[in-house]
């Protein structure tokens, strides 16, 4: 997902949903990755020094984030922050009919493919 490879991001996700992974664990995984970048951004708005191991980014993984956090407008940020809110939320309270898709819909969210014109109906 950080390297903007749509394909692999939905292969890993079919692969996910074929071993019965639970759709919230992966939602979890969102929001936290969210957090991250949110937090890195913030950081690079007020100029300051990224502490890469408290945020545990290890080296490998942070000119992925960079580059992310560069690509990501504050407008995009709140509208993944909101569908990933919606969709926590709805996952907790109903079961959608296919999560592993508004899974894959909420990952292209963080990549530069234009997809959050397409909004997903939950129910």
């Amino acid at each position: 997902m950080l390297s903007g490879d749509a394909q692999r991001l939905v292969k890993l996700l079919y692969r996910l949903e074929s071993e019965g992974l639970e759709p919230n664990i992966v939602i979890w995984a969102l929001i936290k990755e969210w957090e991250t970048l949110y937090q890195i951004d913030q950081l690079q708005r007020t100029c300051q020094r990224i502490n890469w191991s408290a945020l545990r980014v290890w080296g490998n993984k942070q000119g992925l984030y960079t580059k992310l956090v560069n690509e990501l407008t504050p407008q995009r940020f709140n509208d993944i922050r909101d569908a990933l809110k919606e969709a926590d939320f709805q996952f907790k309270n109903t079961t959608p009919v296919r999560p592993f898709v508004i899974l894959c819909h909420l990952c292209l969210l963080f990549t530069p493919y234009a997809v959050s014109g397409f909004p997903l109906a939950y129910e």
